[in-house]
């Protein structure tokens, strides 16, 4: 197993009577790409900010082989982008690069890979979201970190940018690159993470570690009403989780056989109205609204 280079634990953070964070743990490793899904408010950003030391903590600490020898501005080990660039609007694209990050030249790089159509010579202020959004991540990615820190970086990028950002993602966590992605969009969860966890109302509520998981998810529905109970003993499912009484996520191993299932399913007295296998990120997602649902 790798060493952590990020450890988290029972961090919480309250502003007046508010609590934003609720002792949070979380572990990242070299080359995790991991996803913090949660909706506006849900305390992705101000736990980004405790890691990177624009906020303390009220609680709990921070560990980790980043953390162990040197300050962590003086190592530069964590880079950051937040979901609105701190840019100088009155200055051009190019005068940012240059100002803003350590290697203009790498994130020039990054930024014709990210979006070649920004004119460089055109003010920020003048920008597209999306275009001042790949300036600010274009920075962020060309600080040689072992950690970078992306607040929804997704939001106002166009299909190819989009795109272009998930390749570089993927290539430098192949490189020994960590990231810790606060998002509420699936479909980057399934194209570049092996780790998601779901953050509600201050609180990670579930944690899955997506690439080493062998299971199959098919959903289930009845024409009667059932018990979780009753589900749980069909042939092949390792655990069930209910929607309502008549519709089910099954989890079943790599070793599921149909015939047996459906032999199970007869012998149960269970009569089916239909059953197909669910893509992951589906599966996650529903998983995710319904744990919203019972934190209310």
């Amino acid at each position: 197993m790798n060493e952590a280079i990020l450890t988290l634990r029972q961090i919480s953070k309250k502003y007046r009577n508010s609590i934003v964070l609720d002792k949070i743990n979380l572990s990242l490793e070299v080359h995790d790409v991991y996803a913090l899904m949660g909706q506006n408010g849900s305390g992705k950003t101000t736990l980004l900010a405790i890691i990177s030391e624009l906020l303390q903590s009220d609680e709990g600490t921070i560990e980790g082989t980043i953390y162990e020898k040197e300050s962590l501005y003086n190592k530069q080990s964590i880079s950051v982008s937040y979901q609105t660039p701190s840019l100088y609007t009155h200055l051009n694209a190019k005068d940012n690069l240059r100002l803003l990050s350590l290697q203009p030249s790498a994130a020039l790089n990054f930024l014709k890979k990210l979006n070649p159509s920004v004119v460089l010579n055109k003010k920020v202020k003048e920008l597209s979201y999306g275009q001042k959004q790949c300036l600010g991540i274009s920075i962020a990615l060309s600080q040689k970190a072992s950690l970078y820190l992306l607040d929804e970086p997704t939001n106002g990028l166009d299909v190819t940018s989009r795109k272009n950002l998930v390749t570089l993602i993927n290539d430098m966590a192949n490189q020994g690159c960590s990231f810790l992605i606060a998002t509420h969009e699936w479909s980057i969860v399934e194209e570049c993470c092996n780790k998601v966890g779901m953050i509600s109302n201050g609180k990670i509520i579930k944690e899955m570690n997506l690439k080493t998981n062998s299971i199959t998810i098919i959903k289930l529905k009845t024409w009667e009403p059932y018990k979780k109970d009753q589900i749980e003993l069909l042939s092949g499912v390792e655990k069930c989780t209910p929607v309502d009484n008549y519709t089910w996520f099954l989890s079943v191993s790599s070793s599921f056989v149909a015939s047996d299932f459906q032999r199970s399913l007869h012998e149960n007295n269970i009569v089916i109205k239909e059953m197909y296998p669910v893509e992951p990120n589906q599966e996650w997602e529903i998983m995710y609204n319904n744990l919203l649902e019972k934190e209310g």
